[in-house]
């Protein structure tokens, strides 16, 4: 199915947890590659001229082992400066920085970084 119109602000929603075998929930940790930029291109109707690239634009953090509780904050980008908004706390990241957020690269040791996106906000350009 073809769309006429993009929306405004994508969100893509992350699998972050899972019921193992023995009915136990477990998060899943694991390191994401989450592009910058992403092209719908391929949804549109061939005449459309709207725009299809979406930047990213936020994220969301949750800090935690379980789906039933834990901690969130935000990763906001203001004209090309990341931003994190952790309570009281903000602090400007820097870009390099950003990818310690897209999960943990040693998928055998899931709980030494138990803070990851989940949530991803992107806004069309």
């Amino acid at each position: 199915m073809l769309l006429i119109t993009l929306p405004k602000i994508l969100i893509v929603h992350l699998k972050r947890f899972k019921i193992t075998d023995s009915s136990q929930q477990k998060k899943l940790n694991y390191s994401i590659n989450i592009p910058n930029d992403i092209s719908l291109e391929f949804l549109l109707k061939e005449n459309s001229k709207e725009s299809t690239l979406y930047n990213l634009s936020a994220l969301v953090i949750h800090v935690g082992t379980g789906n039933e509780y834990g901690h969130y904050y935000c990763l906001v980008n203001f004209s090309g400066k990341w931003v994190k908004f952790d309570d009281e706390n903000v602090v400007i990241l820097e870009k390099k920085d950003l990818f310690e957020y897209f999960g943990n690269p040693d998928e055998d040791f899931e709980y030494n970084n138990n803070y990851c996106a989940y949530l991803l906000f992107y806004e069309i350009s």
